[in-house]
């Protein structure tokens, strides 16, 4: 089925618009095309039936010829799957109207819309952090339906921070934060099954615990404390094979990055030019004996959360590669929001991710302890 797209007859060709953002003009000297793109809007053809109803008028379009058609519409992505569109349940599609419609532009024959939906809600993803970051996160993971969630943090509410945390209400003051969070996920969409895990990562162990026991699709990490947790994460994440985002901010900076186990750089390889990284800054920081100041307010912390929810959709879908992969994007916060993007290459000789090399097992330290 040709997706809801706009299409006019241009010399030689058609014109096909899908995004505003671009048209992709297709040869049609004889008009087989046009005619095809007709057939398809009515999305009740399969490859041999849409053959013989072309065939009277193009004798010369073989069913190789259709089926070549086919596959280079899909590749461009202007196809779906008539028979996939109907898999999910009238209260579904209510419930995922924006998530279909939007996914429903990357979609093809092979992975429709409801497909990624589904993809999302048999998942489970692991949430270190339920503060500035990570509730941003929480909120958008929730809206877009993620069927299982993990949320890890130490910290009870307090009144600092409702300029950036908004599943927290005043009378939370005091109480856990992960157990609240977890109330607000219950009471956004009881569908979602939550558990929660009240923690202070004092080493790797910690984290390596927590993903052996979790066992999660994808891992959003928004921890700050203490340093060098960012390589805990990491090479917890490399070594269980598990995506993990991580987004934070410097003073005037955000920065997002992620990584793809066995796929893209990790945070351990050496960097390909200088970048600007939140990780070393506020290490060197930390080690000079200066406070950090957490400057997340609210849109800060809703943007960046918002991105990093974003490429977590692009590890559970695939709708497309996930952008900041063994890269460090560096967004302006001082001045347009515009993202730099400062690529990694894989490093064969790295410690954590090397070709040749397996993540060091973490040092023993104190167990973490779990509950509700």
């Amino acid at each position: 089925m040709l997706k809801p797209l706009g299409w006019e007859p241009v010399e030689a060709g058609v014109r096909v618009v899908l995004d505003p953002r671009e048209s992709i003009e297709l040869a049609d000297e004889d008009g087989s095309i046009a005619a095809l793109l007709t057939l398809l809007a009515e999305g009740r053809h399969d490859l041999e039936g849409l053959f013989h109803t072309l065939s009277p008028a193009f004798p010369a379009v073989s069913r190789e010829d259709v089926r070549d058609a086919i596959e280079a519409l899909d590749e461009l992505r202007l196809l779906e799957d008539s028979d996939q569109t109907a898999d999910l349940t009238e209260d579904e599609r209510l419930r995922h109207f924006s998530n279909l419609a939007f996914l429903r532009t990357f979609s093809t024959l092979e992975a429709s819309a409801e497909t990624m939906v589904r993809r999302v809600r048999d998942s489970h993803v692991l949430v270190l952090g339920v503060g500035g970051l990570g509730s941003n996160v929480l909120q958008n993971l929730c809206g877009l339906g993620v069927g299982r969630l993990t949320l890890v943090d130490r910290d009870d509410v307090e009144q600092r921070n409702f300029a950036r945390q908004f599943v927290y209400r005043a009378q939370d003051i005091g109480r856990s934060k992960v157990e609240r969070a977890a109330d607000w996920v219950r009471e956004f969409d009881p569908r979602i099954e939550v558990q929660t895990i009240r923690a202070d990562f004092a080493g790797p162990a910690d984290v390596a615990e927590v993903l052996a026991s979790t066992r999660p699709d994808a891992v959003s990490a928004g921890v700050d404390d203490p340093i060098g947790i960012d390589e805990w994460v990491n090479a917890a994440c490399v070594r269980a094979g598990v995506p993990y985002v991580r987004g934070g901010m410097t003073v005037t900076e955000g920065v997002i990055w992620s990584v793809h186990p066995g796929h893209s750089a990790c945070l351990a390889c050496p960097p390909d030019s200088d970048d600007s990284s939140g990780r070393v800054v506020n290490s060197a920081l930390h080690q000079q004996g200066v406070a950090r100041i957490n400057r997340g307010a609210g849109p800060v912390a809703t943007l960046l959360g918002s991105l990093v929810s974003f490429e977590i959709l692009r590890f559970l879908t695939g709708f497309t590669a996930p952008r900041y992969a063994g890269a460090m994007a560096v967004l302006d916060l001082a001045g347009d929001c515009g993202l730099t993007i400062n690529a990694r290459s894989r490093q064969p000789d790295c410690l954590v991710c090397g070709s040749d090399l397996q993540a060091p097992e973490p040092e023993a330290v104190t167990a973490v302890a779990a509950g509700g």
